[in-house]
């Protein structure tokens, strides 16, 4: 097993954990395993909504998405603010990243990459499935 696919595996179960979902942190080896296979299928990037990491200066519709996954959590995470969805990656959409990072136990670095994805759709929807991707729960 590579680094790149260990370091996924072990920054599951605090972000599962943190989230209130304790029976996938107790046992993430399934989960992580596919959540990894599905984000070294995709080239690095997670099987989720967006497909190319943002970052301070970008812009465009992949933007606007991400700030509504932020806003749509803000208020009910603490710490994370609600933030315009203008569609450009500015230094508020930046902190509200690091915010919910810091929140979620992952790398706080501002950068929306697979594990912030990942993090973030664990947040709105639920667990992850065993496709690796997040489903919501009804």
């Amino acid at each position: 097993m590579s680094r790149r696919m260990t370091v996924l595996k072990t920054a599951t179960v605090p972000v599962l954990a943190t989230l209130g979902l304790a029976t996938l942190a107790a046992a993430p080896q399934a989960h992580a395993t596919t959540l990894t296979q599905s984000v070294v299928a995709s080239g690095g990037v997670a099987a989720t909504s967006g497909s190319r990491p943002l970052m301070m200066g970008d812009y465009g519709s992949d933007v606007r998405a991400w700030q509504q996954d932020i806003d749509s959590v803000a208020g009910k995470i603490p710490g994370v603010p609600h933030i315009a969805t203008d569609g450009i990656f500015g230094r508020l959409t930046r902190a509200a990243t690091k915010d919910f990072q810091r929140f979620a136990h992952i790398a706080v670095d501002g950068i929306v990459g697979p594990q912030t994805r990942a993090a973030m759709n664990t947040a709105r929807h639920g667990s992850p499935s065993s496709s690796g991707y997040v489903t919501s729960r009804r």
